[in-house]
């Protein structure tokens, strides 16, 4: 079974938990995961940069950070993916997207964060890009928020 959950800290969205469910499960389902916890954070600019600086020790702002909890454990797939709607919003902007397709974007790329992908360089940033249309393609994204 396949748990995810969408937690809103300081009501930066009102996002629809059932899209983002069927997102992430879609990509895991796709990696031949089966069994996982995943909770995803939709919180501010300050949120990610704080994390950004407490794990990466680099301050800077960020869209999106995930971290896979219990990796020694095998049978166990859990993680949290943490999204500034604010950096997705500018995203969007930036890249002629609606701030759906972005936010789903972010929740794709966490999720395949989680699964190890990385993105590192150029050719694994065009493998994380192919993946994530291919995942975008699939899902409705006009009903994230409500």
């Amino acid at each position: 079974m396949i748990d995810v959950k969408a937690e809103v800290a300081n009501g930066v969205i009102n996002i629809n938990p059932n899209t983002v469910k069927d997102l992430v499960t879609l990509v895991l389902i796709n990696h031949d995961v089966e069994d996982a916890w995943i909770t995803i954070i939709f919180g501010g600019n300050e949120m990610l940069r704080g994390l950004k600086h407490e794990y990466f020790h680099q301050d800077v702002y960020t869209d999106v950070i995930s971290f896979r909890l219990h990796v020694e454990k095998e049978d166990l797939f859990e993680g949290e993916i943490y999204i500034s709607p604010q950096m997705a919003k500018e995203n969007a902007s930036e890249y002629g997207v609606s701030f759906e397709n972005e936010l789903c974007r972010l929740i794709v790329h966490g999720t395949l964060h989680l699964l190890g992908l990385e993105d590192i360089n150029s050719r694994q940033q065009a493998e994380m890009r192919s993946l994530e249309d291919k995942y975008l393609k699939l899902i409705n994204y006009s009903k994230l928020i409500l």
